[in-house]
């Protein structure tokens, strides 16, 4: 009788173990199915116009993780360095993970959208996105001292590349929406075309235009062609991710790079500033003496129209000080000591004397130095 009784309390704790096993299997096989679901989910493509399976999710978790990781980077540097840039390719990597997000159809997820709202909100983005590249690149190439000129003819079109996605919001015309990713593209290809024509003369616009020249290519076939039902690279969102994730590596050395280039190229200014000023002062003492010093010093802020912080900043130059020290005594940063500087330099346009000095030395018959 015990050993019935053992025999039947066995089988029940086996029955009862196969069934415990079978509600594992099938809720393993609901959640293998919901994410084979999702991966197979389809998505309406705003601008191939086509319904497809969703990316593998795999991938894109790889990408938006990564991009993460860069942008928190972008931040840790901009702190450490104290540089702008930084700040400014974070920002516009922000942008577009959020144009990707939009474009990848997970948005649906979260909030329920129709392709109508969707397209006009994917067009908001890529606005967005190529104006915050363009503000990157506007800082990062020093736009305002090769081409000042250059945002005169930008900022328009972005401005009218934002009305023309606004009303993308208020009508179903894909007329706008063309309009608006033109009008962006244009800005951001006017800053690649001043990268293009800094690419022999700056090390670190060679980098911009490596980086940037891919997704640029992929965007323009993506965001602009596509659209027009031209078919030229059958460019997907895979391909600009892939790009991107290239442009973000090699971007954020880039910027350590230039920086370290704009400070050598300060250097040299600041000597050049202070062998002319003592050239000056030479020249003087030549003809009236230790005078005539502070007559010189009155005619060359008249000539300039140089103000008090120019005039102090001019002294304590050619006196050889630091720039650590020259932002303690003027009580500002040294980042703007050498945003200063360089102005200065400009505007005393000491780079057309030592250009002049250089040619004077060409033309010397060679027996002189013989």
């Amino acid at each position: 009788m015990k050993a019935t009784t053992e025999v039947k309390q066995e089988t029940a704790l086996v029955i009862k173990s196969v069934q415990n096993n079978t509600t594992t299997w099938k809720a393993s096989s609901n959640s293998l199915g919901a994410i084979t679901a999702l991966n197979n989910a389809e998505i309406h493509d705003p601008y191939l116009n086509t319904v497809s399976k969703a990316p593998n999710l795999f991938f894109e978790g790889l990408f938006y993780g990564f991009t993460l990781m860069i942008i928190l980077l972008n931040i840790v540097c901009y702190f450490i360095f104290n540089d702008k840039n930084y700040g400014y390719f974070g920002i516009s990597i922000l942008a577009s993970v959020c144009l990707f997000f939009t474009a990848d159809g997970l948005l649906s997820e979260f909030i329920s959208s129709t392709g109508k709202i969707t397209t006009a909100l994917s067009t908001s983005f890529v606005c967005i996105t190529f104006g915050l590249s363009a503000l990157f690149s506007a800082k990062y190439l020093l736009i305002r001292d090769h081409f000042p000129k250059l945002r005169a003819f930008t900022i328009p079109l972005f401005i009218l590349a934002l009305a023309m996605a606004s009303i993308a919001w208020l009508t179903d015309n894909t007329t706008f929406t063309v309009a608006s990713n033109l009008l962006s593209f244009a800005v951001v290809c006017s800053y690649f075309g001043a990268g293009v024509l800094l690419f022999p003369k700056k090390n670190y616009a060679k980098f911009y235009v490596i980086s940037f020249s891919i997704p640029l290519l992929f965007a323009m076939d993506y965001f602009l062609l596509n659209p027009l039902g031209i078919k030229f690279l059958e460019t997907t969102t895979s391909h600009i991710k892939i790009a991107l994730l290239a442009e973000m590596i090699i971007m954020t050395y880039a910027i350590l790079y230039r920086m370290k280039a704009i400070k050598e190229e300060l250097l040299i200014q600041k000597t050049e500033m202070q062998i002319f000023l003592k050239r000056q002062e030479t020249l003087n003492r030549d003809s009236l003496a230790r005078m005539m010093e502070d007559v010189y010093l009155e005619n060359l802020i008249m000539h300039y129209d140089l103000d008090g912080v120019e005039i102090k900043l001019l002294q304590y130059i050619s006196e050889g000080k630091e720039n650590n020290k020259i932002a303690r005594k003027l009580n500002t940063t040294e980042t703007e000591i050498e945003e200063l500087t360089k102005e200065l330099y400009h505007k005393l346009e000491i780079n057309e004397a030592v250009n002049d000095d250089f040619k004077m030395l060409e033309n010397q018959p060679d027996f002189i130095y013989n």
